[in-house]
């Protein structure tokens, strides 16, 4: 027998025989999800995947981008002081990237989270890159794509981000004590 995902109301199509059908519902594109600026305390709204971006463009435009088929965007940070944080949503096709970046006690911290279970997160890496006014300097730092479920603050205490220490990043700063950097991301 056949039986369809439980999210079918939400939009899923897909039909499992019995042994397979609870595998997919675990990690069914349309389970009802909070919306992903819920984890900055920003709103809180629970809906369907193909729902949220549509949510997202239109609640958070301001912390919103879509890419094209690039994968690659140039950051620039104004402020880097303990204070700054910088957050972007990132839609790619029909796939939705939360980047955030920050100083936390004294370490410059990145991560790339992917809208998706961990296991899938883990298939995307991103790199950034450092280049100091001349572009004479460079510094690279690659790392695998974390999930949206994951918790920042565990995220930047286990390593598993780009984490940079002052005397790294500060060689990078412009005269206006800005940070600019290039953010690429690779699926393998």
């Amino acid at each position: 027998m056949k039986y369809p995902c439980t999210y079918r109301k939400y939009g899923c199509r897909e039909i499992y025989s019995f042994d397979f059908i609870g595998g997919h519902q675990e990690n069914c594109r349309y389970i009802p999800q909070p919306c992903p600026v819920n984890k900055l305390n920003l709103v809180t709204l629970t809906g369907i995947f193909s729902s949220t971006k549509s949510h997202l463009k239109h609640t958070h435009r301001h912390m919103c981008t879509e890419d094209y088929g690039l994968f690659h965007h140039s950051f620039l940070i104004t402020d880097v002081t303990p204070a700054k944080k910088y957050r972007k949503m990132i839609f790619f096709y029909n796939d939705v990237y939360y980047c955030c970046c920050e100083i936390k006690k004294g370490l410059f911290h990145s991560v790339l989270q992917y809208f998706v279970p961990a296991a899938d997160a883990v298939k995307y890496q991103y790199k950034l890159e450092f280049f100091n006014k001349k572009r004479t300097v460079t510094l690279a730092v690659t790392r695998l794509a974390r999930s949206l479920d994951e918790d920042l603050s565990e995220v930047h205490n286990s390593g598993n981000c780009v984490k940079l220490y002052p005397e790294q990043f500060d060689g990078f700063k412009n005269e206006n004590g800005e940070l600019t950097f290039e953010w690429k991301y690779v699926k393998f």
